[in-house]
């Protein structure tokens, strides 16, 4: 039962004879009143402005598309706009053929590549020549 009080008086004459280094200086936790520390946000009762809406301002707002020409400003070259339209085949335009293809309406063949409802169109700025978006059949 005498061994834990040699190990505390071994440990007290190492400290004593200074062969451990400094301890580092004890914690203290900040509290809410330091100034240091960022205060928390604070709620608008009064119904001012935020003034972080203004950021919002500048926004790019998604843009429901159509299968026809649009008027609307240019995301790359800021330039008012009629857009250019190109129409893009897909899977269902391709199926539809071969449908038609495989129920001997072969002369009908062509139809879904001319309807706008099998085609994706894809708009373009036609001053600097960029995608704007598109819409999806």
């Amino acid at each position: 039962m005498s061994a834990p009080n040699e190990n505390n008086e071994k440990v007290q004459s190492a400290i004593s004879a200074n062969i451990y280094p400094d301890l580092p200086p004890p914690y203290t936790p900040k509290t809410p009143s330091d100034p240091q520390l960022p205060l928390p946000p604070t709620e608008n009762k009064h119904n001012e402005p935020d003034p972080s809406a203004e950021k919002d301002k500048d926004i790019i707002r998604p843009i429901d598309f159509r299968p026809s020409s649009m008027r609307l400003t240019c995301p790359s070259c800021k330039a008012e706009v009629m857009t250019r339209t190109e129409k893009t085949p897909t899977l269902r335009t391709h199926a539809c053929a071969c449908l038609l293809f495989w129920l001997v309406w072969w002369p009908c063949i062509c139809l879904p590549y001319c309807l706008p409802g099998c085609n994706d169109v894809d708009h373009f700025c036609p001053n600097c020549d960029s995608y704007i978006g598109g819409f999806k059949c």
